[in-house]
């Protein structure tokens, strides 16, 4: 009985000091106390799942506030595994942090209470900093403009009160803004001060970095309708921007194929506009060797940089996967391009060579290069009779000219001679084989390869399906095991394109073991 009085507090003992017997004295606290820890229980729980994150207060305290209140559920008997309370951290952060979150949660990997307050800490710490610093540089912002505003104003002792009087007039006069006009760029409607071409704001505006959010619809240009392009910057690299809804180029040299747009204009971060010249397909190719083509790319000249839009490229069939500071680009789960964060953008790994387009101008719209491109490519011979006959304007033809196109897409390739040694060949005398990929897309199984043998005297093809290239060497002795059993005879000589699947130490040790000889060819060839 001892033991339980001194354990209980000073205002309890005066109440039960005077019990003779301890059962009593245990059956009595068990009575009062018993449903008070019920319901301390539903409260505790009412109390953690109503826990909200405060972003002025600090966040890492707040943290540990919601581990107590773990620590006390698991008191009253109901452990909460660590897993699920670091996602109860993160799930109550607040608003201002959800860009943080965001970026937890795009993380494979697991992480620990230990690790997230952590990573807590050190952002709580950035953010304060940033915040600081922002606030130093708006009080020098604001000290600096009152000392010029002092300064144009002058001592008040020098002014009359007359001079003041008719300077209120002035002001109260209400002037008529269609008969004024500016100075600066001599349009009417607005005072000098308020001119969007000031160099004082286009400075500011050129600083920084306009995004487009809205695209609107422009009217059609016809074929054949060749404007002037004057590209204001000649950066290749490409960013991509979340918050567009439309890609943006700005210099001309990008584009593989472009029209000529009418009057439309694209509506830019900060609120300004930017005219559209054009809308075109751009190539873009990437360091990976992938190339991503884009359609319907506003031509904007006046815009700092290349936009990508994010939001099309997912709808192409693209997947953007953001994670420690780089995107990743992927198509049907398979690897396309990657990028890098650069400035708060993420700029995409491209090529340095870009694709040439002669956009032509005003003195070149009658070439013959022009015309052969808007008639599909037709032969220049064809050009010089229609410019004869008065078809089409005048255009100089050079004789033996050629377009670079054209020719690329008309090289022929000699045929392979058959070697007549070979035409009385016997079955499994020679065996063609080659791997191939499905071109990104897994079948139901999770095949992504498949392998092909192709019996030179029968035709007959054996198509095998792969997971990965090195499972060539186990289907070729599935293969050889079969075809040597049906036919009753063996593989003398085994010709493939010389991949990394048939090259390796495995492969060449178990042709030589069962004496197949091993040739190769170039790739692409028969």
């Amino acid at each position: 009985m001892g033991c339980i009085l001194t354990i209980l507090a000073d205002q309890l003992y005066d109440v039960y000091m005077n019990y003779s017997s301890a059962t009593m004295l245990w059956e009595d606290l068990e009575q009062k106390y018993a449903e008070a820890e019920a319901g301390r229980w539903l409260y505790v729980c009412e109390k953690f799942f109503d826990f909200s994150m405060d972003s002025a207060k600090s966040i890492v305290t707040q943290a540990h506030d919601l581990q107590l209140l773990v620590g006390e559920i698991a008191h009253l008997g109901c452990a909460l595994p660590p897993k699920f309370v670091a996602a109860a951290i993160v799930a109550k952060l607040p608003t201002e942090w959800r860009d943080f979150a965001t970026a937890l949660k795009h993380k494979r990997e697991e992480i620990s209470i230990e690790d997230l307050i952590a990573a807590l800490d050190v952002e709580e710490k950035a953010r304060a900093k940033d915040v600081q610093v922002k606030n130093v540089q708006n009080s020098a912002n604001f000290v600096q403009n009152k000392k010029q505003f002092n300064k144009k104003k002058g001592p008040k002792a020098n002014k009359v009160t007359s001079f003041k009087k008719k300077k209120t007039e002035k002001k109260t006069e209400k002037k008529d803004l269609k008969n004024l006009t500016c100075f600066v760029c001599g349009n009417p409607g607005h005072f000098a001060k308020d001119c969007p071409d000031r160099k004082d704001r286009t400075t500011e505006l050129s600083k920084k970095f306009t995004n487009v959010t809205i695209g609107e619809a422009s009217t059609s240009g016809g074929y054949g309708k060749s404007p002037v392009v004057y590209s204001a910057f000649q950066s290749i690299d490409w960013w991509v921007d979340t918050g567009a809804n439309v890609h943006v180029c700005s210099d001309a040299s990008l584009f593989s194929s472009y029209q000529a747009a009418g009057t439309s204009s694209v509506l830019m971060g900060n609120g300004t506009r930017a005219s559209i010249l054009g809308v075109g397909t751009v190539d873009l190719k990437l360091t990976s060797g992938k190339t991503i083509q884009l359609k319907n790319v506003q031509h904007a000249p006046a815009i700092n940089k290349n936009l990508l839009s994010g939001s099309l490229l997912c709808r192409s069939g693209y997947k953007l996967v953001f994670e420690s500071n780089k995107v990743v680009v992927s198509k049907f789960g398979a690897f396309i391009g990657k990028g890098y964060d650069s400035g708060g953008l993420f700029c995409l790994s491209t090529m340095d060579a870009c694709n040439s387009l002669n956009i032509t101008t005003g003195l070149n719209k009658n070439s013959a290069d022009v015309w052969h491109s808007r008639f599909c490519h037709v032969g220049f011979d064809t050009i010089a009779r229609m410019s004869r006959s008065e078809l089409i304007p005048k255009c100089d033809i050079v004789k033996n000219s050629k377009c670079q196109t054209c020719v690329q897409a008309k090289q022929p390739r000699k045929p392979f001679k058959a070697l007549e040694s070979e035409k009385n060949l016997a079955p499994l005398d020679l065996i063609h084989s080659d791997l191939c990929e499905m071109n990104g897309v897994l079948t139901k199984g999770g095949k992504k390869y498949f392998l092909t043998f192709i019996d030179d005297a029968t035709r007959y093809c054996y198509v095998y399906l792969l997971k990965s290239k090195d499972e060539a060497l186990n289907y070729f002795r599935i293969y050889k095991a079969e075809v040597e059993n049906q036919l009753e005879k063996k593989i003398k000589r085994l010709r493939d394109d010389r991949g990394g699947e048939y090259i390796s130490n495995d492969f060449s040790n178990f042709c030589s073991e069962h004496g197949i000889i091993h040739e190769f060819t170039p790739p692409y060839s028969p």
